[in-house]
């Protein structure tokens, strides 16, 4: 039965950090961040108005089928 290394396949490799953002494109990252994030309120807040629609829809339905 043969015994198994794995000791020897591990990457021994530093890896070096990338370089630091200059303040532009320090700038630039925080706007593009910014703005998917008021991207993605807006889609849940529109997720939200269309499920409050479609129960206010449902509801009124049943309400005509009952009477």
């Amino acid at each position: 039965m043969a015994l198994l290394d794995f000791g020897g396949s591990r990457a021994t490799q530093l890896h070096e950090h990338p370089p630091p953002l200059t303040d532009a494109q320090a700038r630039q990252s925080t706007w593009q961040s910014t703005g998917i994030e008021v991207a993605e309120t807006f889609l849940v807040l529109i997720g939200i108005g269309i499920g409050i629609l479609t129960l206010r829809f449902v509801l009124m339905l049943m309400h005509g089928f009952l009477h």
